[in-house]
């Protein structure tokens, strides 16, 4: 586990659902989803992650982010 004080948020994650009872998975739908897009300290953390791991690079000309594998 990591030890970035960040994390700390999703310890006070209230009980949510990914898949409501019976219905179909729906990203739009899926509670846990919608509450961590509502926490800008852990997508913040997602982010500088990618980048560290190279999934996600910035490109200082155009001053937009990339995949790493991306072409156009």
């Amino acid at each position: 586990m990591s030890h970035d004080k960040r994390l700390k948020i999703a310890g006070q994650m209230p009980p949510l659902r990914r898949i409501p009872f019976g219905e179909i998975y729906d990203a739009s739908k899926d509670e846990v989803l919608l509450w961590l897009k509502e926490q800008p300290e852990l997508l913040n953390l997602f982010a500088d992650k990618l980048r560290s791991w190279g999934c996600i690079t910035f490109d200082k000309k155009s001053g937009t982010w990339r995949g790493a594998d991306y072409h156009d």
